[in-house]
């Protein structure tokens, strides 16, 4: 199963918990037409998700509220926890936020944000608002790093990564970090390599990088699926060979099919045998068969 697969059926689950949450108020609803939906029995126990939500709704208790609505009242408290970052960062973290709680890619002023969403997402690790506030704050700063066009800055980010010790970073740190082994006019190569031989020795670790890179190859983005190939390569595990196959067999990009066949004819015997059988297809010859 692809990774966005079961991405997919871990947020079709969150999904229907959230639709049953609703079902059985409507049902509440229907055997009493008199009570009180706004009372949400979501957040007992939380006082501190409450007074947010109070804020978010502006006293209101409703169930839901635009996107634009939440992010206007949200915003104060955002810059209050967030006292160090340029404004711009601190309205970037925030939408990025909001975009999390409903688990789509970007801000949507037009969607609605609900009570159950909010909650599900806060509190899915365990974690609070502001712990949550600070780990978006983190991964855009760091993602801006590794944007940079500053050699030193870039060094010195990547050094403060392989610090984390045995934390993984987010995916979207991991995809920004391929994108520097791919050829460009700053080279981040070897800190990226740095980096990567410190989880091969760890299994655990490198099967979850492993994994993320795997993902990477299902990405929209070019440049993501071709920097997957790369750290696939420098990973050097023979499972994901027919991944790659596929890849460097099906993927639209021309640059994305070359890199994955340069990873392929890295990857020891397995992946040398399933390049010579992608060249054989490629001049009418029985090819691979491909997952």
């Amino acid at each position: 199963m692809k990774c966005r697969e079961r991405r997919s059926l871990s947020q079709l689950q969150v999904q229907g918990r959230i639709l049953n949450k609703l079902a059985k108020l409507i049902e509440k609803w229907q055997r009493d037409p008199c009570v009180k939906l706004s009372i949400i029995e979501e957040l007992n126990g939380l006082p501190h998700l409450q007074k947010l939500w109070g804020a978010i709704c502006a006293g209101s208790r409703s169930l839901s509220v635009p996107n634009e609505d939440a992010f206007h009242r949200l915003l104060p408290l955002c810059k209050n926890n967030l006292l160090y970052s340029p404004h711009d960062i601190q309205e970037k973290v925030l939408k990025q936020l909001l975009a999390r709680c409903q688990d789509t890619a970007d801000y949507n002023p037009q969607l609605n944000l609900t009570v159950f969403q909010f909650r599900y997402f806060v509190r899915s690790k365990e974690c609070s608002f502001q712990a949550r506030l600070d780990e978006i704050n983190d991964e855009m700063q760091i993602i801006s790093a590794l944007q940079s066009t500053n050699t030193q800055y870039i060094d010195k980010t990547m050094a403060r990564l392989r610090l984390m010790g045995q934390v993984l970073p987010g995916q979207k740190i991991l995809m920004e970090m391929s994108h520097l082994l791919l050829p460009g006019p700053f080279d981040g190569r070897q800190s990226v390599v740095d980096f990567l031989t410190n989880y091969v020795n760890d299994v655990d670790l490198k099967h979850q990088m492993i994994d993320s890179f795997v993902e990477g190859l299902e990405s929209n983005d070019t440049k993501d699926r071709q920097g997957s190939c790369e750290v696939l390569a420098i990973l050097q595990d023979s499972s994901v060979v027919s991944r790659l196959a596929y890849i460097a067999q099906s993927d639209p990009s021309s640059q994305v099919r070359k890199q994955a066949k340069r990873a392929l004819d890295t990857l020891g015997e397995d992946g040398r045998d399933a390049l010579q059988q992608l060249q054989l297809s490629s001049h009418g010859f029985q090819g691979i068969s491909v997952k």
